[in-house]
């Protein structure tokens, strides 16, 4: 028979302060993040923490479908908090739910998070100028569409 995979999965949802708890969301709000990305939880997995972990792209379950335009929180961690013997690998860490909130204040203070303004997402700067301009073109061509209507006597 197989062993089973000792480690723990966590999902950006978990920390994400902009979803609900019924969206995914794992710990309070006060304590959450705006839109974590991948890469500040596996640094503060490894950095702050000194946790091993593996990267994984896959997608929330809760999250599977994101239509053209939504926020996609992609990917997933695995990480060991338990030695081969049992005991804990970092003692501050000793379940899933400290792992999450150490992760969440370890990515408030990640360094490409100090460039961001609150509530902007992390690839905001790519994708907003396509978005924002074709809002506009939506928009001019529905004002269009509306004064070549009948005109009213």
């Amino acid at each position: 028979m197989a062993s089973t995979d000792k480690r723990v999965v966590i999902y950006p949802d978990y920390l994400n302060s902009a979803k609900t708890v019924a969206q995914g969301r794992r710990i309070p709000t006060d304590k959450a993040v705006d839109w974590p990305t991948i890469d500040e939880m596996v640094d503060a997995c490894v950095k702050g923490l000194h946790l091993q972990v593996d990267k994984e792209w896959k997608r929330y379950p809760r999250n599977w479908c994101v239509l053209p335009g939504k926020e996609m929180s992609f990917g997933r961690l695995r990480v060991q908090l338990k030695k081969d013997d049992g005991s804990p690998a970092n003692p501050q860490v000793p379940n899933k739910k400290e792992l999450m909130l150490c992760m969440a204040e370890f990515c408030k203070r990640h360094p490409n998070r100090q460039h961001r303004k609150p509530g902007q997402k992390a690839d905001a700067g790519a994708g907003s100028s396509s978005s924002s301009a074709a809002a506009a073109a939506a928009g001019s061509s529905k004002t269009a569409a509306k004064k070549s209507g009948k005109k009213k006597k």
